[in-house]
């Protein structure tokens, strides 16, 4: 393994380690690390690339060559900047931040590791920090030296465009990257969707077939297995248990997802690395294909002035609180309003309300998504105000509690079943009651 001497590094290092490779084999003599071609291709396309999407199937070792890039790319550029943030702390701290803390123990680099949070310090102006994605707002500032952003578990909810746009601002030299990684996104609604989708970014894909030690199982390499990537055991116990058949054979298991669109989405996503199709065991519950016909500018002969039912969506930070009246077979928007102000919101929101003292409303509260409720409450009129009233099985945010009160008097409380839930929520089809 190559020592690393500051002061001669800092001379030397543009001219040793240059092209595309220069990841590569920096990570190779400084951290003395055995790269499967999986990892190796990573590393490439972070050299090539100043905006590099991974989007694969479990167990192939992105998150580990992430660590490795991030060491990498300290050695490689003295006095470079390194930030990180997943949409999991758990991701965040067990598959990126322990095998950077654990190589940098390997390597003559100067500085230490600290904790809380998990950062690396240099100098002040030389480190890796990791950062909460609860503000987005930290991966900016002003920095003088090149810059890596880490975006992980970008198919997660708490990782939004607020993210990449702060992240984005931080790109002022050509040497600057930044590097996000994902599962498939279940649908088009979702951010990693839209870096798949974009020509600013180079994505890349690959399914859990492509694990070393898959290839070894399957005779097709002589290297060595590494421990903690996928096996072939592991892909066809999945397969039996996720799809509920046999074992098809390697080849057949390996391009399924090209052919059949009835498998179960865990199969799509986790294994072969690719979005779900819309025929899936568990449906996407999404299809852009289905917004874009449903979109039409022209009133629809059957609307009505006042709805039949309203839905409210509380936003988190860097989203938009939004209000949507069902107007016959028509969908208005009637309030959308960016950031997590709800207490300017809300009076804003009742005013709205107020015009329709008697209509149905569902609210989708802070951190209870109708995705992985197992409920929803809804709202519907009382004859008087002084009627008791029962408390909503599942509690709003604390921060909508002026709008929470007024239905409270207003309104009586009761729970709907998931599939209700999901109809009122994602297709807004025909209603019970309607």
């Amino acid at each position: 393994m190559t020592e690393y001497d500051a002061d001669h590094h800092r001379d030397d290092l543009e001219d040793r380690y240059a092209g595309p490779d220069r990841y590569v084999r920096t990570a190779e003599d400084f951290l003395d690390v055995d790269l499967t071609t999986v990892q190796r291709r990573i590393l490439r396309a972070v050299g090539e690339h100043q905006r590099v999407h991974i989007s694969s199937g479990n167990g192939v070792g992105k998150s580990w060559t992430a660590a490795v890039l991030n060491l990498a790319f300290i050695i490689r550029h003295p006095g470079s900047v390194n930030m990180a943030t997943s949409g999991s702390y758990s991701v965040l701290s067990d598959v990126l931040w322990k095998p950077m803390r654990n190589l940098f123990g390997r390597t003559d680099l100067p500085g230490r590791c600290l904790e809380n949070p998990p950062r690396i310090l240099i100098d002040d102006d030389w480190y890796f920090k990791a950062t909460s994605p609860r503000y987005p707002g930290n991966l900016e500032g002003r920095h003088a030296g090149t810059m890596l952003v880490t975006i992980e578990e970008v198919d997660k909810p708490d990782i939004t465009q607020e993210h990449f746009d702060s992240a984005e601002s931080m790109l002022t030299s050509e040497d600057d990257r930044i590097l996000a990684i994902s599962n498939p996104p279940e649908d088009e609604s979702n951010v990693a969707y839209e870096l798949a989708d974009s020509d600013r970014w180079h994505t890349i894909e690959f399914s859990s077939f492509e694990s070393r030690n898959v290839k070894v199982d399957a005779g097709e390499t002589s290297d060595d297995r590494i421990p903690g990537l996928v096996d072939l055991a592991t892909i066809r116990d999945d397969w039996e248990n996720w799809n509920a058949e046999p074992w098809p054979g390697l080849e057949t298991a390996r391009t399924a997802h090209r052919t059949r669109d009835g498998l179960d989405t865990r199969w799509y996503r986790r294994r072969a690395g690719v979005m779900p199709p819309s025929g899936s065991a568990e449906h996407r519950p999404i299809e852009a294909a289905d917004v874009s016909t449903a979109w039409d500018r022209q009133s629809a002969a059957d609307a009505t002035d006042e709805p039949f039912a309203v839905g409210i969506d509380v936003a988190r930070s860097g989203d938009r609180t939004v209000m949507i009246g069902v107007h016959g077979d028509e969908l208005r928007v009637h309030y959308a309003e960016r950031g997590a102000n709800h207490t300017q919101q809300e009076p804003e929101l009742r005013r709205h309300l107020d015009q329709w003292p008697e209509v149905t409303v569902a609210i989708d509260a802070v951190g209870e998504g109708v995705v992985s409720a197992t409920g929803f409450s809804k709202c519907t009129p009382t004859s008087t105000a002084s009627r008791p009233v029962r408390r909503p099985t599942r509690r709003l945010s604390t921060r909508t509690v002026g709008l929470r009160g007024w239905l409270n008097w207003g309104r009586g409380w009761r729970t709907v079943g998931r599939s209700t839930t999901i109809i009122f929520a994602r297709s807004c089809w025909p209603l019970p009651g309607r």
